[in-house]
């Protein structure tokens, strides 16, 4: 598997990646972590677009539709990464519970040696739909089954994910919300999501630099477009 360099962009640039190393990576697998610039807001790929624009009101923004489901989410102070896993690779077979479990407990274990206690959000309903893949409503502000949270007085999310499975491959993209982690020091953390995650899918930790303009053209024209964002 090959690593990315880690980059900051708006929505359309930093979807546009992911979809293309999808479809260029499939072979390989790939993983990268990103942040987003303060204009950017996506939502699942399931989700009514005019649903979507009802429930951001006066936001002055336009949101971007994801490849993968999930609800809407506000990226302000998000650090997300991505993973394209091969059809090859055991962990491709996981159902999406499984999936949602293995990775999410991996970032648990590196918040925990950070000093950051944090639970999988309860299943109390595990055969349901997962309620932000049905209907519009913020990521941060409704846990579902198997996030990542803080547990209190409510429980504060602090890390969902998303899907997207084709016949050659899987794209997980996860995002943590900094403003629920305070205390941790992203530059530590980076470093030990890389090393954690170069074992557990043998990545490999010289960094690649990420694709230029010329061959994100298609994918960022997609992203751009009306007929992608308000296709339902």
């Amino acid at each position: 598997m090959i690593a990315f360099a880690h980059h900051r962009a708006d929505a359309t640039w930093q979807l546009a990646v992911d979809e293309y190393l999808l479809e260029t990576q499939s072979n390989e697998g790939a993983l990268r972590t990103y942040q987003w610039d303060k204009t950017s807001i996506t939502f699942g790929y399931n989700l009514s677009y005019q649903e979507v624009v009802n429930c951001l009101g006066s936001v002055p923004r336009s949101p971007i539709r994801r490849l993968t489901a999930g609800g809407l989410v506000n990226h302000q102070n998000d650090y997300t990464f991505s993973i394209v896993i091969p059809k090859k690779n055991p962990f491709y077979d996981l159902t999406a519970k499984q999936s949602y479990q293995s990775i999410h407990r991996t970032i648990q274990a590196i918040l925990k040696n950070l000093g950051v206690e944090t639970i999988l959000h309860p299943c109390v309903h595990c055969e349901d739909p997962r309620p932000s893949e049905a209907s519009v409503n913020s990521c941060f502000e409704n846990p579902v089954a198997f996030d990542l949270v803080r547990q209190g007085s409510i429980y504060q999310k602090v890390l969902g994910s998303a899907q997207k499975r084709t016949r050659k491959a899987l794209l997980l993209q996860g995002t943590l919300d900094k403003k629920a982690l305070p205390e941790v020091d992203w530059g530590i953390f980076e470093k030990r999501f890389l090393r954690t995650f170069s074992q557990k899918f043998s990545v490999e930790l010289a960094l690649q630099p990420l694709p230029g303009e010329e061959f994100l053209k298609q994918f960022l024209l997609k992203y751009r477009s009306n007929q992608w964002n308000q296709k339902r």
